[in-house]
């Protein structure tokens, strides 16, 4: 058990004070509906003062559950039942597994005992400004596993728990509202509130609280309304470090955790589905688990919008693992991207800031992702919103990026792929290939024109310079020899680095290159990478070309 040092255990109360509200009174307020107003305001007297409790301001427990489970008094009770406000309640409140007909409000109080309201079923709960400063063996100020409330349980306006408030498997069929409650205790696993299995029909509001030693638990919860957690501070966590566990939890309207929510510990929302906005906007989350993680959401499935907008900060990385998300709103700089864990397999309707204006810092926010799903997924949204440029150099940095990660043999035939076809997204590489292999062929052609010779296959050519005698040669001639009375056009630089590169493109000017052992060799280098290239160009323009990931 862990209490905060504010309050901690409540001493024992002794002696219920005969000369305190009696039975008849309370039995009397029950009929009329009129409210038990001892005082407006929380009583003054508190147990750690020392001295007994004033007795014009104490109700008995006991008396108090007496005629809270009265079934005749409960039949003849006021639609309004029983409102008790300014009161000292001394000792522990039994109504587990009981049945209150009528609400019950307890507004402004001091309950020196904890209250015990397991598998209960009560109309209304109000304890709005109401301290509970008894706690269990267990750590618990108020034990509500099971209960059933009709309407609405409020745990509002300045409510404070010096324990535990455990309402596991509880069903509310109203609203839950816990607005500016502070909750200073904890049990033997460090929640401050469990309502793991939590069935609530509508709105649960949690704004502008503070849990100051232990976490909140809402596992597997389902929340009719809106779940609401704006401008609360978490600043306790559970043993395993949670400020907020909402695994697997349904929320069919919004999730607010923003306007100044701030957690010490880690927020998990693994397998949790949002029907509305997950909201963090202007949050601030200051801790991390063993992974690094500020926020876990695998497998979360949001059917609306989630927003990491504002001055929205991580301490840690922000985990999206499987995730779905209808769309991602993010800030208008890159400075306000949180980091990153691990998103592999998070599937993306849309994007909005900077991640969808700027394609570079959208690169750099997925640059520690080694797996190329989220790269691609991002690229698809790009796709499907007109920006299919956009979509193709993200789908290009994917490749590079798994490139980078890639084992040493495939990172070689990977590199050699980028860097002649663009990793199949751009076949324009290859265009710019033959243009070197053309500047190369041309500038060897141009220096060494005079070294070359004519093929031994050439037309005869003149031996006479004038052209008048018939005799002739049809061996290697070089070029500069050549005079334009042969038969044989003269070599043509430029002609001769467009044959050797475009085939078909320019006849072929009948010339080869000086035979000194490496021209020749080269020569044939550049033309079957010509080749290469030219089928690589064609397959792109085509569609046919192998597109990396």
């Amino acid at each position: 058990m862990r209490a905060d040092n504010l309050e901690g255990s409540s001493p024992e109360v002794s002696g219920e004070s005969p000369s305190g509200v009696s039975i008849d009174r309370l039995q009397a307020c029950i009929r009329s509906g009129a409210p038990l107003a001892l005082g407006e305001h929380l009583p003054a007297w508190n147990p750690f003062d020392g001295g007994p409790p004033p007795p014009e301001l104490t109700v008995s427990s006991s008396q108090l559950r007496q005629v809270l489970l009265d079934p005749e008094l409960g039949s003849r009770a006021d639609p309004r039942g029983l409102t008790v406000r300014g009161a000292i309640i001394v000792g522990e409140l039994d109504l587990d597994f009981a049945t209150v007909t009528f609400p019950l409000r307890l507004l402004c109080c001091r309950v020196t005992g904890s209250l015990k309201l397991s598998y209960g079923k009560l109309r209304e709960l109000i304890l709005s400004g109401t301290h509970l400063q008894g706690i269990d063996r267990e750590g618990r100020c108020l034990a509500g596993d099971g209960l059933d409330v009709s309407h609405d349980l409020h745990l509002d306006k300045g409510f404070t728990a010096a324990g535990a408030i455990r309402l596991r498997g509880a069903y509310v069929g109203g609203q839950i509202n816990l607005d500016d409650a502070a909750l200073r205790g904890a049990d033997s696993e460090g929640h401050s509130l469990r309502a793991n299995g939590l069935q609530a029909k509508n709105n649960v509001l949690v704004r502008n609280a503070l849990t100051s030693v232990g976490g909140i638990m809402i596992a597997g919860a389902h929340v009719g309304g809106k779940l609401d957690f704006s401008g609360t501070t978490l600043d306790g966590c559970d043993i395993r470090g949670n400020s907020l566990a909402a695994d697997g939890l349904l929320a069919d309207n919004t999730l607010a955790l923003g306007d100044g929510f701030s957690a010490t510990g880690v927020i998990r929302l693994p397998r949790a589905r949002i029907g509305g906005y997950l909201d963090f906007s202007d949050a601030s989350l200051k801790g991390a688990d063993r992974n690094g993680d500020s926020l876990v959401g695998e497998g979360l499935q949001a059917n609306n919008t989630v927003l990491l907008t504002g001055r929205f900060t991580a301490a840690g990385r922000v985990n999206f693992a499987a995730a779905r998300i209808t769309s991602l709103v993010v800030g208008a700089s890159r400075d306000s991207l949180p980091k990153l864990g691990d998103i592999t397999g998070w599937r993306l309707g849309d994007v909005h800031g900077v991640i969808r204006d700027d394609r570079s810092a959208a690169a750099a926010w997925l640059s520690q992702q080694s797996a190329a799903q989220p790269w691609q997924e991002l690229a698809d949204v790009y796709a499907r919103n007109g920006q299919p440029t956009d979509a193709r150099w993200m789908r290009y940095r994917s490749a590079v990026n798994s490139t980078r990660n890639a084992r040493l043999s495939a990172k070689l035939s990977r590199q050699a792929y980028r860097l002649t076809t663009g990793h199949g997204y751009y076949p324009g590489v290859a265009l710019a290939w033959l243009a070197v292999i053309f500047c190369l062929s041309f500038t060897m052609a141009y220096f060494w024109r005079d070294t070359f010779t004519t093929q031994p296959t050439a037309v005869a050519i003149p031996t006479d310079p004038a052209g008048h005698h018939e005799t002739s040669t049809t061996g290697h001639v070089t070029n500069a020899q050549c005079t334009p009375a042969w038969k044989v056009a003269c070599l043509d630089p430029l002609a001769f680095a467009l044959s050797s590169t475009f085939p078909g493109v320019a006849e072929d000017p009948s010339w080869d290159p000086p035979d000194n052992g490496w021209m020749p060799l080269l020569f044939f280098f550049l033309r079957l990478a010509a080749w290469m290239f030219t089928a690589v160009l064609l397959a792109g323009i085509t569609g046919l070309l192998h597109k990396q990931t």
